[in-house]
Protein backbone atom coordinates (compact mmCIF):
# COMPACT_ATOMS: atom_id res chain seq x y z
CA UNK A 1 0.00 0.00 0.00
CA UNK A 2 1.26 3.04 -0.97
CA UNK A 3 1.88 6.29 1.21
CA UNK A 4 -1.03 8.42 0.04
CA UNK A 5 -3.82 5.65 0.65
CA UNK A 6 -2.21 6.00 4.38
CA UNK A 7 -2.06 9.40 4.92
CA UNK A 8 -5.04 11.29 6.83
CA UNK A 9 -6.57 14.32 6.05
CA UNK A 10 -4.56 15.64 9.44
CA UNK A 11 -1.49 14.26 7.72
CA UNK A 12 -2.19 15.25 4.46
CA UNK A 13 -2.28 18.91 5.71
CA UNK A 14 0.38 18.55 7.74
CA UNK A 15 2.70 17.90 4.23
CA UNK A 16 0.98 21.01 3.19
CA UNK A 17 1.79 23.07 5.47
CA UNK A 18 5.47 21.90 6.14
CA UNK A 19 6.39 22.44 2.22
CA UNK A 20 4.11 25.89 2.37
CA UNK A 21 6.18 26.86 5.63
CA UNK A 22 9.87 25.93 3.24
CA UNK A 23 8.60 27.24 0.53
CA UNK A 24 8.23 30.65 2.24
CA UNK A 25 11.17 30.92 4.12
CA UNK A 26 13.21 30.60 0.74
CA UNK A 27 10.72 32.85 -1.22
CA UNK A 28 11.69 35.56 1.19
CA UNK A 29 15.51 35.19 0.74
CA UNK A 30 15.57 35.23 -3.22
CA UNK A 31 14.00 38.83 -2.26
CA UNK A 32 15.51 40.04 0.96
CA UNK A 33 18.67 40.16 0.17
CA UNK A 34 18.53 42.62 -2.80
CA UNK A 35 17.39 45.04 -0.52
CA UNK A 36 20.34 45.02 1.63
CA UNK A 37 23.18 44.51 -0.73
CA UNK A 38 24.22 48.92 -0.95
CA UNK A 39 25.16 48.17 2.91
CA UNK A 40 26.70 44.90 2.60
CA UNK A 41 29.22 46.45 -0.49
CA UNK A 42 29.86 49.37 2.28
CA UNK A 43 30.32 47.13 4.67
CA UNK A 44 33.00 45.05 3.04
CA UNK A 45 33.97 48.23 0.83
CA UNK A 46 33.32 46.55 -2.47
CA UNK A 47 32.01 47.58 -5.73
CA UNK A 48 28.63 46.09 -7.08
CA UNK A 49 30.06 43.65 -9.31
CA UNK A 50 31.79 42.19 -7.03
CA UNK A 51 28.07 42.29 -4.08
CA UNK A 52 26.64 40.74 -6.81
CA UNK A 53 27.73 37.27 -5.96
CA UNK A 54 26.01 37.29 -3.20
CA UNK A 55 23.11 37.01 -4.97
CA UNK A 56 24.27 35.30 -8.33
CA UNK A 57 26.32 32.60 -6.42
CA UNK A 58 23.08 31.81 -4.47
CA UNK A 59 20.73 31.44 -7.79
CA UNK A 60 23.84 29.55 -9.45
CA UNK A 61 24.44 27.10 -6.95
CA UNK A 62 20.57 26.74 -6.34
CA UNK A 63 19.57 26.12 -10.27
CA UNK A 64 22.75 23.66 -10.40
CA UNK A 65 21.54 21.70 -7.35
CA UNK A 66 17.78 21.14 -8.22
CA UNK A 67 18.14 18.55 -10.85
CA UNK A 68 20.36 16.62 -8.02
CA UNK A 69 18.45 17.09 -4.86
CA UNK A 70 15.37 15.70 -6.77
CA UNK A 71 17.42 12.69 -7.45
CA UNK A 72 18.75 11.97 -3.52
CA UNK A 73 14.70 12.51 -2.93
CA UNK A 74 13.61 9.59 -4.82
CA UNK A 75 16.81 7.40 -3.45
CA UNK A 76 16.88 8.29 0.30
CA UNK A 77 13.38 9.47 0.20
CA UNK A 78 11.28 13.04 0.42
CA UNK A 79 11.18 13.45 4.26
CA UNK A 80 15.14 12.51 4.91
CA UNK A 81 16.30 15.40 1.68
CA UNK A 82 13.78 17.94 2.20
CA UNK A 83 14.80 17.69 6.37
CA UNK A 84 18.40 17.87 4.93
CA UNK A 85 17.64 21.00 3.11
CA UNK A 86 16.19 22.55 5.55
CA UNK A 87 18.94 22.30 8.15
CA UNK A 88 21.74 23.34 5.38
CA UNK A 89 19.77 26.23 4.71
CA UNK A 90 18.99 27.40 8.03
CA UNK A 91 22.98 26.83 8.66
CA UNK A 92 23.82 28.20 5.82
CA UNK A 93 21.57 31.72 6.89
CA UNK A 94 23.76 31.61 10.19
CA UNK A 95 26.74 31.88 8.75
CA UNK A 96 26.12 34.35 6.12
CA UNK A 97 24.95 36.46 9.22
CA UNK A 98 28.48 36.51 10.76
CA UNK A 99 30.36 36.35 7.68
CA UNK A 100 33.54 38.61 8.45
CA UNK A 101 34.24 39.15 4.77
CA UNK A 102 32.41 39.10 1.49
CA UNK A 103 34.59 35.91 0.19
CA UNK A 104 33.27 34.08 3.36
CA UNK A 105 29.63 35.21 2.52
CA UNK A 106 29.65 34.00 -1.26
CA UNK A 107 30.99 31.00 -0.24
CA UNK A 108 28.17 30.18 2.95
CA UNK A 109 25.55 31.50 0.10
CA UNK A 110 26.73 28.77 -2.01
CA UNK A 111 25.51 26.40 1.36
CA UNK A 112 22.17 28.40 1.84
CA UNK A 113 21.94 27.92 -2.47
CA UNK A 114 22.27 24.02 -1.81
CA UNK A 115 19.81 23.65 1.21
CA UNK A 116 17.47 26.09 -0.62
CA UNK A 117 17.33 23.59 -4.11
CA UNK A 118 16.35 20.41 -1.51
CA UNK A 119 13.48 22.51 -0.56
CA UNK A 120 12.18 23.63 -4.01
CA UNK A 121 12.61 20.18 -5.61
CA UNK A 122 11.61 18.17 -2.93
CA UNK A 123 8.61 20.12 -1.81
CA UNK A 124 6.30 19.82 -4.67
CA UNK A 125 7.66 16.13 -4.99
CA UNK A 126 5.68 15.54 -1.69
CA UNK A 127 2.69 17.59 -2.68
CA UNK A 128 2.33 14.75 -5.66
CA UNK A 129 3.56 12.08 -4.11
CA UNK A 130 1.41 11.99 -1.03
CA UNK A 131 -1.67 13.67 -1.46
CA UNK A 132 -4.74 11.99 -3.59
CA UNK A 133 -4.74 13.37 -6.90
CA UNK A 134 -7.99 15.69 -6.04
CA UNK A 135 -6.20 17.50 -3.74
CA UNK A 136 -3.04 18.04 -5.99
CA UNK A 137 -4.10 21.24 -7.72
CA UNK A 138 -5.41 22.98 -4.49
CA UNK A 139 -2.46 22.57 -2.70
CA UNK A 140 0.15 23.29 -5.47
CA UNK A 141 -2.08 26.69 -6.31
CA UNK A 142 -1.68 27.11 -2.26
CA UNK A 143 2.05 26.69 -2.42
CA UNK A 144 2.47 29.15 -5.46
CA UNK A 145 0.40 32.03 -3.14
CA UNK A 146 2.80 31.76 -0.06
CA UNK A 147 5.60 31.73 -2.30
CA UNK A 148 4.22 34.84 -4.17
CA UNK A 149 3.59 36.21 -0.69
CA UNK A 150 6.75 35.76 0.55
CA UNK A 151 8.51 36.88 -2.92
CA UNK A 152 6.45 40.13 -2.07
CA UNK A 153 7.19 40.57 1.64
CA UNK A 154 10.87 40.13 1.09
CA UNK A 155 11.69 43.40 0.22
CA UNK A 156 9.68 44.99 2.72
CA UNK A 157 10.65 43.02 5.75
CA UNK A 158 14.13 43.54 4.19
CA UNK A 159 14.29 47.20 4.27
CA UNK A 160 13.17 47.48 7.93
CA UNK A 161 15.39 45.17 9.03
CA UNK A 162 18.52 46.91 7.36
CA UNK A 163 17.29 50.50 8.39
CA UNK A 164 16.57 49.35 11.92
CA UNK A 165 19.07 47.41 12.94
CA UNK A 166 21.77 45.89 9.86
CA UNK A 167 22.31 43.64 7.07
CA UNK A 168 23.38 40.77 9.46
CA UNK A 169 20.27 40.29 10.53
CA UNK A 170 18.44 39.44 7.00
CA UNK A 171 19.82 36.09 7.61
CA UNK A 172 19.29 35.65 11.17
CA UNK A 173 15.55 35.75 10.79
CA UNK A 174 15.72 32.60 8.55
CA UNK A 175 17.73 30.23 11.66
CA UNK A 176 14.43 30.68 13.73
CA UNK A 177 11.91 29.63 10.99
CA UNK A 178 13.83 26.94 10.24
CA UNK A 179 14.28 25.80 13.44
CA UNK A 180 10.86 25.26 13.17
CA UNK A 181 10.62 24.06 9.71
CA UNK A 182 12.67 21.44 10.75
CA UNK A 183 11.13 20.32 13.55
CA UNK A 184 7.62 20.38 11.86
CA UNK A 185 9.05 17.84 9.09
CA UNK A 186 10.49 15.55 12.27
CA UNK A 187 7.20 15.42 14.10
CA UNK A 188 4.61 16.09 11.47
CA UNK A 189 5.23 14.54 8.02
CA UNK A 190 5.32 10.45 7.63
CA UNK A 191 8.08 8.28 7.10
CA UNK A 192 8.93 7.50 3.41
CA UNK A 193 7.28 4.80 1.85
CA UNK A 194 10.04 2.53 -0.86
CA UNK A 195 10.35 3.87 -3.77
CA UNK A 196 10.12 2.00 -7.53
CA UNK A 197 13.58 2.25 -8.84
CA UNK A 198 14.35 5.70 -10.52
CA UNK A 199 15.82 6.66 -14.10
CA UNK A 200 19.21 7.35 -14.12
CA UNK A 201 20.84 10.42 -13.02
CA UNK A 202 23.21 12.38 -15.53
CA UNK A 203 26.09 13.31 -13.41
CA UNK A 204 28.20 14.60 -16.02
CA UNK A 205 25.29 16.83 -17.83
CA UNK A 206 24.96 18.46 -13.73
CA UNK A 207 28.66 19.42 -13.54
CA UNK A 208 29.37 20.57 -17.29
CA UNK A 209 25.79 23.01 -16.99
CA UNK A 210 27.02 24.33 -13.49
CA UNK A 211 30.36 25.09 -14.45
CA UNK A 212 28.86 26.08 -17.86
CA UNK A 213 26.94 28.81 -16.28
CA UNK A 214 29.95 29.44 -13.69
CA UNK A 215 32.17 30.34 -17.01
CA UNK A 216 29.78 32.64 -18.52
CA UNK A 217 28.80 34.25 -15.33
CA UNK A 218 32.35 35.38 -14.17
CA UNK A 219 33.63 37.29 -17.63
CA UNK A 220 30.05 38.57 -17.61
CA UNK A 221 30.07 39.97 -14.41
CA UNK A 222 33.62 41.22 -14.18
CA UNK A 223 34.42 41.82 -17.91
CA UNK A 224 34.42 45.85 -17.12
CA UNK A 225 36.81 45.96 -14.10
CA UNK A 226 38.82 43.64 -15.52
CA UNK A 227 38.44 45.15 -19.57
CA UNK A 228 36.54 42.94 -21.68
CA UNK A 229 39.88 41.75 -23.56
CA UNK A 230 42.12 40.90 -20.79
CA UNK A 231 43.07 37.08 -20.98
CA UNK A 232 41.23 35.86 -17.73
CA UNK A 233 37.81 37.21 -19.48
CA UNK A 234 38.23 35.78 -23.11
CA UNK A 235 40.04 32.70 -21.92
CA UNK A 236 36.83 32.09 -19.40
CA UNK A 237 34.79 33.10 -22.08
CA UNK A 238 36.23 30.27 -24.39
CA UNK A 239 35.88 27.37 -21.82
CA UNK A 240 32.35 28.15 -20.97
CA UNK A 241 31.95 28.29 -25.00
CA UNK A 242 33.54 24.78 -25.47
CA UNK A 243 31.41 23.27 -21.97
CA UNK A 244 28.00 24.42 -23.45
CA UNK A 245 28.68 22.54 -26.77
CA UNK A 246 29.87 19.58 -24.57
CA UNK A 247 26.94 19.76 -22.59
CA UNK A 248 24.60 19.70 -25.20
CA UNK A 249 26.65 16.74 -27.34
CA UNK A 250 26.07 15.39 -23.88
CA UNK A 251 22.40 15.77 -23.00
CA UNK A 252 21.97 14.52 -27.43
CA UNK A 253 23.93 11.12 -26.19
CA UNK A 254 22.84 10.54 -22.91
CA UNK A 255 20.29 7.40 -22.05
CA UNK A 256 18.78 10.08 -19.10
CA UNK A 257 19.48 13.43 -20.30
CA UNK A 258 18.84 16.72 -17.84
CA UNK A 259 17.27 18.46 -20.31
CA UNK A 260 15.55 16.70 -23.59
CA UNK A 261 16.49 18.83 -26.32
CA UNK A 262 13.89 17.65 -28.38
CA UNK A 263 11.07 19.59 -26.42
CA UNK A 264 12.57 22.82 -28.21
CA UNK A 265 11.43 21.34 -31.69
CA UNK A 266 7.93 22.68 -30.25
CA UNK A 267 7.45 26.38 -30.97
CA UNK A 268 5.43 26.98 -28.78
CA UNK A 269 7.34 25.53 -25.99
CA UNK A 270 10.97 27.02 -27.11
CA UNK A 271 8.66 31.16 -27.66
CA UNK A 272 7.24 30.36 -23.90
CA UNK A 273 10.76 29.65 -22.87
CA UNK A 274 12.01 32.99 -24.26
CA UNK A 275 9.67 35.03 -23.15
CA UNK A 276 10.22 33.74 -20.21
CA UNK A 277 14.07 33.93 -19.49
CA UNK A 278 13.63 37.73 -21.14
CA UNK A 279 10.86 38.79 -18.51
CA UNK A 280 13.42 37.12 -15.57
CA UNK A 281 16.31 38.87 -16.98
CA UNK A 282 14.28 42.41 -16.74
CA UNK A 283 12.55 41.62 -13.27
CA UNK A 284 15.58 40.21 -11.81
CA UNK A 285 17.90 42.69 -13.18
CA UNK A 286 15.68 45.62 -11.93
CA UNK A 287 15.39 43.94 -8.44
CA UNK A 288 19.17 44.11 -8.18
CA UNK A 289 19.64 48.02 -9.50
CA UNK A 290 16.85 49.43 -7.44
CA UNK A 291 18.14 49.21 -4.54
CA UNK A 292 21.28 51.09 -5.35
CA UNK A 293 19.39 53.80 -7.68
CA UNK A 294 17.29 54.58 -4.75
CA UNK A 295 19.58 54.68 -2.15
CA UNK A 296 22.30 56.06 -3.41
CA UNK A 297 21.62 57.85 -6.00
CA UNK A 298 17.90 59.26 -4.77
CA UNK A 299 18.56 59.33 -0.98
CA UNK A 300 16.14 56.98 -0.20
CA UNK A 301 16.16 55.13 3.40
CA UNK A 302 15.82 51.41 3.20
CA UNK A 303 12.64 50.35 4.30
CA UNK A 304 11.33 53.10 1.42
CA UNK A 305 13.11 51.08 -0.89
CA UNK A 306 11.31 47.88 0.43
CA UNK A 307 8.05 49.50 -0.10
CA UNK A 308 8.76 50.57 -3.73
CA UNK A 309 10.41 46.89 -4.54
CA UNK A 310 7.17 45.42 -3.14
CA UNK A 311 5.16 46.95 -5.37
CA UNK A 312 5.80 44.72 -8.85
CA UNK A 313 5.18 41.51 -6.75
CA UNK A 314 1.93 42.67 -5.19
CA UNK A 315 1.11 44.01 -8.92
CA UNK A 316 2.00 39.57 -9.72
CA UNK A 317 0.06 38.28 -6.95
CA UNK A 318 -3.16 40.59 -7.79
CA UNK A 319 -2.82 40.19 -12.00
CA UNK A 320 -1.78 36.62 -11.64
CA UNK A 321 -5.02 34.94 -11.27
CA UNK A 322 -6.92 37.51 -13.69
CA UNK A 323 -4.41 36.80 -16.24
CA UNK A 324 -4.67 32.99 -15.94
CA UNK A 325 -8.22 33.50 -16.31
CA UNK A 326 -8.37 35.10 -19.59
CA UNK A 327 -6.02 32.92 -20.87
Amino acid sequence: MGIIQTLTVRQQHAVLLVVSLGAFMVSIDVTIVNISLPSIARSFDIDMGLVSWVVMVYLLVLTGSLTLAGKLGDIKGFRTVFAFGCAIFTLGSLLCGISGTVGQMICFRAVQGIGAAALYAIGPAMITEWLPEKKRGWALGIMITVVSLGVAIGPVLGGFITNYTNWNWIFFVNVPVGIVVLAAVFFLLPIDSSHEASPGFDLPGAVLIFFALLTFLFPINRGLSLGWTSPIITGTLAVSLILWILFIIRQHSCDHPIIDMRIFKNRAFLAGNIVAFLMTLVINGAEFLFPFYFEKVQGLSPHITGLLLAIPAVTLMVTGPVARGIV
